[in-house]
């Protein structure tokens, strides 16, 4: 039913208030609109009272005239809101929810200071910032927040973009997605990359579609980060191969990437021929391929490789052969297959024929750095493959590489003891681990290479994995952390780290910095038992040793109790600035009676180190 005669009739009706009733006989637009709206009559019996009541007004002789044009008026006004509609051309689409939004109850003068900083230019932003991540990092998933934080990707300052990416690749799930589609560029430069990436990794194959509609347009640094984003889905295989074809430089290594990571006959005849022929070209592309026949192949080339040298009784290796043990190698991180175990177990024999590696420019020596140790001349070969098995279990914690981490240690001893130790917590319960391995914290090291170490204990081993734990508050859980060709891994623990273990490392005293690193890094703040140790622990720190974190730390554990640490943080504290006095008293849980009265104290504090400065000067 067309009811746009109503809708004149309104207008008239409008117009005929602001005129004046005197001029309604007068007003033939409202005299024709009431005819048009006659067609209506019939429709319905409101319709036939409109009818009626329009052409009373419009009737010569009419009394009332004014309160019959309000009550018209307000009946015309009253069908035409129940029949009211809104639109949009266009189909129609679900919307987009952001599922996984939280709201955290913090104050206006908490929340303005961040916004300020994600939103506003010039100096001073970037600290406010990473004093937030550090103290409260979970306010970034605010929902307040959350669009500002992606659109800080694109932030002027580098570092800022930088450290917000990073945040959002350890924190973020795929309720960011829509925001981090939400504006992308696909012809962008550097935050059109960190969006690409973190919907790549927050998103995998569900947005394979949407990976392929950027690549038209995508240029530079995105285009690689388009075509990287392509390895999730088996089905872009001949895709792939094109692009190997029509692309060059880096978006051709893009697409040689990720062709690797396709499961498809394709990918395998290709690359079965490249490692057959060119073993050193190949590293960038298979050393983060998981397949197995790729592990196989790898492992038959590296026990021939070998072999080769025991057959030689050499232990020197020209540059061209270190490049194809290195790559070899560096290719071998994360393969569990039967071949690949029975190679780490080869070379657990022949710690000789790996002792030293050299080769000779100009016919001077030179000494190369194995691969995964980081050390040189007193390398030793199974030192060098505990490394590479402990890079392994890491990248893909399989119950293989665990067993085989294990069964190495007790035949081979010390030089496999990391990777016995992390393959121990990634595998067994917390208790048992603390069992087996907590007698290593004090037994003196055997192992030649492991004896020149300063600390001459196999403690150092232990803490070298103890280093690589963190709590992971996305996934509620502990992980090994570890990142290996410029790419963080996370293998998640068994279970809980066994509180023993975080006695230990307080027990060895205070002034450590990387051990009070590593303590907060440990902090599972759902867990009472360890947050009452926690906050024993660093409530006494911060009595004699000044640190701005140890406030947020305490605050994460639950301390409530922060009468005369802000005074012992001004006493200890050589250089102490406004800016850090008030960050702290925002941070605690104090009212404001409290508040002003660590003020006080803090004010006599600084007063008098004034004062004695004074007097100090006029002594001299």
């Amino acid at each position: 039913m067309n009811i746009a005669p109503l809708y004149e009739l309104k207008d008239r009706l409008d117009a005929s208030l602001i005129a004046g009733v005197q001029l309604m006989n007068e007003d033939f637009r409202l005299k024709r609109a009431v005819e048009q709206v006659q067609t209506l009559a019939d429709a319905s019996p409101v319709f036939g009272k409109i009818c009626g009541m329009s052409q009373s007004l419009i009737a010569a002789g009419t009394e009332n005239r004014t309160v019959m044009l309000l009550d018209t008026l307000s009946l015309v006004n009253a069908v035409l809101t129940t029949q009211g509609a809104t639109g949009v051309p266009g189909e129609i689409a679900p919307l987009e929810l952001n599922r996984g939004a939280i709201y955290r109850q913090k104050p206006y003068s908490v929340m303005v200071p961040i916004i300020t900083a994600l939103t506003g230019k010039g100096g001073g932003r970037h600290s406010v910032i990473a004093e937030t991540l550090q103290a409260d990092p979970d306010l970034f998933s605010d929902y307040r927040l959350r669009q500002l934080v992606v659109d800080a990707l694109g932030d002027s300052y580098s570092e800022t973009a930088e450290m917000i990416s990073r945040w959002l690749e350890k924190n973020a799930d795929r309720s960011f997605v829509p925001l981090l589609k939400k504006g992308l560029d696909p012809a962008g430069k550097r935050e059109t990359v960190r969006r690409i990436e973190l919907i790549e990794k927050l998103a995998g194959p569900s947005e394979n579609e949407y990976y392929i509609s950027l690549l038209e347009s995508a240029q530079k640094d995105a285009r690689i980060a388009v075509i990287n984003a392509l390895r999730h889905d088996s089905a872009n295989t001949k895709l792939l191969m094109e692009l190997v074809k029509t692309e060059k430089g880096n978006c051709k290594n893009a697409a040689l990437g990720a062709l690797a990571a396709m499961n498809t006959p394709e990918s395998q005849a290709y690359w079965s021929k490249e490692l057959a022929k060119r073993p050193k070209s190949c590293g960038n592309f298979l050393w983060n391929v998981s397949l197995e026949w790729v592990s196989e192949q790898l492992a038959e080339q590296l026990t021939a490789f070998l072999s080769k040298l025991h057959a030689e009784n050499r232990t020197d290796l020209s540059f061209a052969e270190f490049e194809t043990w290195e790559q070899l190698t560096r290719m071998a991180c994360g393969k569990s297959s039967v071949k690949m175990l029975e190679f780490y177990r080869l070379a657990a024999t022949m710690p000789e024929f790996m002792d030293l590696f050299s080769y000779e420019v100009d016919l001077q020596p030179k000494f190369i750095e194995l691969p995964f140790a980081g050390y040189r001349k007193e390398i030793y070969s199974g030192a060098a493959m505990g490394y590479l098995l402990l890079n392994s279990l890491i990248m893909n914690p399989t119950p293989e590489l665990a067993a085989l981490a294990m069964e190495l240690l007790e035949k081979h001893g010390e030089p496999w003891l990391p990777a016995a130790f992390a393959a121990a917590l990634l595998s067994l319960p917390a208790a048992e681990v603390w069992k087996t391995f907590s007698p290593y914290l004090t037994e003196k090291s055997k192992f030649p290479f492991f004896k020149a170490s300063p600390r001459k204990k196999t403690e150092h081993l232990l803490f070298a994995i103890l280093e690589m734990l963190c709590f992971n508050r996305q996934s509620g859980c502990y992980v090994l952390n570890k990142n290996i060709f410029d790419i963080d891994f996370d293998a998640p623990l068994k279970e809980p780290l066994d509180i023993r273990w975080l006695e230990y490392i307080m027990s060895l005293g205070i002034g450590n910095n990387d051990k009070e690193a590593l303590l907060m890094e440990l902090l599972d703040a759902g867990n009472p038992q360890l947050c009452e140790l926690m906050r024993n622990y660093f409530y006494e720190l911060a009595k004699v040793k000044p640190n701005y974190y140890y406030f947020s730390f305490l605050v994460q554990c639950g301390q409530r109790d922060f009468n005369g640490l802000l005074q012992a943080y001004c006493k200890k504290e050589q250089y102490l600035s406004e800016y850090y006095i008030y960050g702290i008293l925002r941070l605690l849980p104090m009212t404001s009676r409290e508040a002003g009265e660590e003020l006080k104290a803090v004010a006599h504090l600084l007063e008098k180190r004034w004062k004695d400065t004074q007097q100090l000067e006029n002594l001299n």
